[in-house]
């Protein structure tokens, strides 16, 4: 399979290449501890997959997403505590599974939903949780 960067995505083709296969690495390796029997080939495959229906924008929630805090390995995020550094990647794009089960059908949402309340104040979350209902009784229409 030819992995180009769709167009939302401002990286070269070798970065994003590098990029994907790292998220199909680590998904494959966390998912078959949990049961999962995909290949890091498939992982690789559905998530260009999901990458290229974005359009670079969240689901849920229909905000732009930053392409360029891809880049910034997802080890590094987590290792920050400060929920004021946090924020400045509540934008990046992530990976997500599209259901609960281990298997190679993903996502791609902003790091803010897929934390989802996690390390913000009420009021941060209502302001989130607002924008996903605006987001989707706007489409619904």
């Amino acid at each position: 399979m030819d992995y180009q960067a769709p167009k939302w995505i401002m990286l070269a083709n070798d970065t994003y290449k590098k990029i994907l296969n790292r998220k199909a690495v680590s998904l494959t390796k966390r998912d078959k501890r949990r049961g999962g029997s995909y290949q890091v080939k498939e992982a690789m495959n559905a998530i260009h997959l999901a990458f290229q229906n974005c359009q670079g924008s969240d689901p849920y929630d229909g905000m732009p997403l930053e392409s360029q805090l891809l880049e910034i390995e997802d080890r590094a995020i987590q290792r920050i505590t400060e929920i004021a550094c946090k924020r400045q990647f509540r934008r990046m794009p992530t990976v997500a599974h599209i259901t609960a089960e281990p298997v190679a059908q993903f996502e791609i949402v902003s790091r803010q939903t897929y934390d989802a309340k996690e390390g913000y104040s009420s009021e941060e979350f209502i302001d989130y949780c607002r924008a996903v209902v605006a987001n989707s009784k706007k489409s619904k229409r």
